[in-house]
């Protein structure tokens, strides 16, 4: 092969390189939530009293139907209509999934805000709550027995998959599991 042809051919695989190592780094930055519509839960109808409190709205009384609505994964946005988007405002880092309850509160004043996110700022107005979403954990390679010691002592050896954030070896349940360190 002539060297005229092989510089073009390095360049070219570096330029392709950096284009998918930078979009490996952005699919670890998941800031956003994605959410799913549940379809079956197995938990049996019906609903539980909760008294929620934020530092926005302050204390809620509230009725939480007990199956799922939705299951919301950890994402990523890095493209929108088909752009890169290099400086989408950052949250926190999500590692865990979440699920998300319907929910029905005795406070349902109505609120405005001025709120700003990567599609503007603007006013908005609240009014009652709709879902309460708890953080959530899939079974299978989270949440594993780990070790033989007891809770809170909880010292056992965890898998960590690739792709997957940290497990570390905690109490959970009546036990210890492997869970998302923090």
């Amino acid at each position: 092969m002539k060297n005229s042809m092989i510089i073009p051919l390095l360049l070219g695989a570096c330029v392709s390189l950096r284009a998918s190592t930078a979009v490996g780094q952005v699919l670890y930055d998941e800031d956003h939530l994605k959410c799913y519509k549940v379809v079956r839960d197995e938990l049996p109808q019906g609903t539980r009293l909760a008294e929620l409190s934020n530092h926005q709205f302050g204390d809620e009384k509230c009725k939480v139907r007990k199956r799922a609505s939705y299951l919301c994964a950890p994402t990523v946005k890095w493209k929108v209509d088909d752009a890169l988007v290099p400086n989408d405002p950052r949250g926190d880092a999500l590692d865990t999934d979440f699920l998300c309850y319907k929910v029905s509160c005795q406070d349902d004043e109505k609120r405005e805000i001025t709120i700003n996110d990567q599609f503007g700022e603007r006013r908005i107005q609240t009014t009652k709550a709709q879902l309460l979403c708890t953080p959530a954990f899939k079974v299978g390679w989270q949440n594993v027995p780990c070790g033989d010691a007891s809770a809170p002592a909880c010292a056992g050896q965890c898998p960590n998959p690739p792709g997957v954030p940290p497990l570390v070896c905690a109490p959970f349940g009546a036990g210890c599991g492997c869970v998302p360190q923090d």
